[in-house]
């Protein structure tokens, strides 16, 4: 409840300056949370967000890898091992009994170690 929009900025910034602006990505999921910082109550306020980081001295550059080219990058490497992995193997599927209740049997069975075949 005390959290500013400008708390938020700080934090991505001393992680920015801390490990790099390529490391650092925007989540937008704000369902579950019982409050948000102040200002930036949900994905409508990303631009304020990114104009605060900007106007601290953030780099275009590095507000666009906050905004997502990170993220296309990560799953542009993802597709590309994914792509690998497809020539390499066939796909790894779990087996579980028919209806929801082989699926609790089946995981509460893993719990205990006892894995069904």
């Amino acid at each position: 409840e005390t959290n500013t929009i400008e708390h938020v900025v700080e934090h991505i910034m001393h992680i920015g300056e801390l490990i790099g602006y390529d490391y650092v990505g925007l989540g937008s999921d704000f369902d579950g949370i019982p409050t948000t910082p102040r200002g930036l109550d949900d994905v409508s306020k990303f631009p304020d967000l990114m104009q605060l980081l900007l106007d601290q001295g953030v780099s275009k550059e590095n507000a666009g890898k906050i905004a997502g080219l990170n993220l296309l990058r990560v799953w542009h490497e993802v597709d590309k091992v994914a792509a690998r992995l497809q020539k390499e193997m066939k796909p790894v599927e779990d087996y579980f009994k028919p209806g929801i209740r082989g699926l609790y049997d089946e995981l509460e069975g893993q719990e205990s170690g006892n894995v069904a075949n």
